[in-house]
């Protein structure tokens, strides 16, 4: 099927076009809702246009609730479109970008994930080993990804990421990321949120999270294991 449907020039089974305007990093901001069984959240991502002519930047979609787009650093919305869906592909999001000199710029999206999300898997407490918490876990390869957040798909772009994420207290959250600590939610005592980074590129099919009942076992001197 993807190899009829050429969804663009560089990649079969991603709409994006990374030779045009290309994501150099992200930046999450989440916050889980078990009780919904979807993520809300914010996507920063810091994009190169290949030329002050590029006006638009194109991004993967599936089952997102996209509500705003808007430009970082002026704070200015931004128009957007999203396409019919393609079979198991998504939607293109095709976001207008300003004509300028200025070929480096930060995109926010402020989205929410779907309880159709083909990534992530929702369990109820009673479905986990200790009965007491629920359980959020992902799994973006191959092409599950653009249904987490809005990103080029395609394994040809990597880029570093950042996150903060907000969760009830009694979980603990991992990413396939550093963890930077964590703290007591400002605006809500009964939520944490965990800060994380993975400074090497990856591919948008290796991002990762894990919220649960977690407990970590020390095995060594440099290595220990969490589990559920």
């Amino acid at each position: 099927m993807a190899a009829k449907r050429r969804l663009s020039p560089d990649d079969p089974s991603s709409f994006s076009r990374p030779s045009e305007c290309r994501v150099n990093a992200l930046d999450l901001v989440w916050d889980i809702d078990f009780i919904k069984s979807i993520i809300n959240g914010t996507a920063y991502l810091d994009v190169e246009k290949s030329s002050p002519s590029v006006d638009r930047l194109i991004l993967d979609t599936r089952k997102l609730d996209i509500h705003r787009v808007f430009c970082r650093e002026s704070g200015n919305n931004l128009l957007y479109d999203v396409d019919e869906t393609v079979d198991i592909f998504g939607s293109k999001l095709e976001v207008k970008l300003p004509t300028d000199e200025k070929l480096k710029l930060t995109i926010g999206i402020d989205y929410s994930t779907s309880r159709e999300s083909e990534a992530l898997q929702w369990l109820s407490p009673e479905q986990t080993a200790g009965k007491r918490q629920p359980y959020l876990y992902s799994q973006c390869q191959a092409i599950h990804a653009r249904s987490v957040v809005p990103c080029q798909d395609s394994p040809a772009v990597k880029f570093p990421y950042t996150a903060k994420v907000t969760v009830p207290k009694e979980v603990i959250a991992l990413m396939s990321a550093c963890r930077n600590g964590y703290s007591i939610s400002r605006s809500d005592n009964s939520k944490k949120v965990f800060f994380f980074k993975q400074p090497i590129p990856i591919p948008s099919y290796l991002i990762a999270i894990v919220v649960g009942d977690l407990e970590s076992r020390c095995v060594s001197s440099f290595l220990s294991f969490s589990f559920f």
